[in-house]
């Protein structure tokens, strides 16, 4: 009984973090966070997702400077992979919200 009580502390606790703002605004690495916030708000305009995206890299220069720093290590290869699929997946992730969007309607 005492490990099924504490399940539901825990569990109470982490529902109460995942609803609040303060965390689900912090959630991710820094540069996910600030292509999220350029990215985000954009969701629900006619801009191209293409558009969108790149204002947001542009947006997000500086974080984008540090982690590359931080992936320095790493083959020019990888690293160079990573940033079209990490670009592509904000495309991807506007069109398809986008597209549930419009099925709603």
């Amino acid at each position: 009984m005492g490990k099924f009580r504490n399940l539901k502390c825990v569990l109470l606790v982490s529902s109460g973090l995942i609803s609040s703002n303060v965390f689900a605004e912090q959630y991710g690495t820094p540069v996910s966070i600030c292509l999220n916030n350029h990215t985000i708000p954009f969701i629900d305009t006619d801009r191209p997702a293409t558009e969108v995206v790149d204002a947001a890299y542009k947006q997000c220069q500086e974080v984008n400077l540090q982690w590359d720093k931080e992936r320095k290590s790493l083959p020019p290869g990888m690293v160079a992979k990573q940033d079209e699929e990490f670009h592509s997946f904000y495309i991807h992730m506007i069109e398809a919200r986008r597209r549930a969007a419009e099925k709603r309607k």
